[in-house]
């Protein structure tokens, strides 16, 4: 993670699963996506690569994304990296760094 804390560390936030049961969207962005990914099954792994800075956000599908250009200029901050979306998820953006940048439950 970009922050100080990483999912895998002792004591770290940890998001309670229930949130996700209660029919609302949820979204989450750096930290808070990795917390998510993990509560939710997806991988979240130290992969050695770091990405700090501007890099491109390539996107593929997704509603969130409608409508944009599928190249975008993101500023990222990150040490861990979301690996694998949770099962039933589907990857809609990654990055040089990022193999699962933004995902959704579609």
């Amino acid at each position: 993670s970009g922050g100080p804390s990483s999912v895998y560390a002792e004591g770290a936030p940890q998001l309670d699963a229930r949130l996700f049961d209660l029919g609302l969207p949820v979204f989450g962005i750096c930290y808070g996506f990795q917390a998510m990914a993990q509560a939710l099954g997806g991988t979240v792994a130290h992969t050695g690569t770091r990405e700090y800075g501007r890099t491109e956000l390539n996107i593929d599908g997704g509603l969130l994304h409608g409508g944009l250009p599928t190249i975008q200029p993101v500023w990222m901050s990150h040490g861990d990296a979301v690996t694998d979306a949770p099962a039933g998820f589907e990857v809609t953006g990654t990055t040089a760094g990022a193999p699962v940048a933004a995902f959704e439950n579609p």
